[in-house]
């Protein structure tokens, strides 16, 4: 048996390091979901560019497409990283208490979003390209 009544103390740290690990992930994903869209913005620039025959060479839409897609693909693995991250210490700070499913961790689903959003943009750019 425990000494006494759980002290609200630790129970107030372990919401606060929660609270913190939850800012963390969403300025990842926030990283991330920036990343792929310049990453968009400098594909369809470049192409743009070369259309409207500001730039003589293709070279210039070949880098912005090569470019844009490694900087959405990046973003993806990045923000899965992230996330790996983030479900990983979420457990080991409740390792204590029955974890939680992984679908209800408040950043999990957003953060499964925009990496798919990373995804679908290097795929449409490749289509594209």
């Amino acid at each position: 048996m425990s000494g006494g009544p759980p002290d609200p103390s630790v129970d107030l740290a372990l919401l606060r390091t929660e609270w913190a690990l939850e800012r963390t992930q969403l300025a990842w994903i926030r990283t991330a979901f920036a990343m792929i869209t310049v990453g968009f913005a400098l594909d369809q620039g470049a192409a743009a560019l070369f259309a409207a025959r500001l730039v003589k060479t293709s070279e210039w839409e070949r880098s912005g497409h090569v470019g844009g897609i490694l900087l959405a693909a990046s973003a993806s693995a990045l923000l899965g990283v992230a996330t790996v991250r983030y479900v990983t210490r979420t457990r080991e700070l409740h390792s204590g208490v029955k974890p939680r499913p992984l679908l209800f961790l408040p950043a999990f689903p957003l953060s499964v979003l925009v990496a798919l959003l990373g995804v679908a943009v290097v795929v449409l750019l490749l289509i594209w390209g």
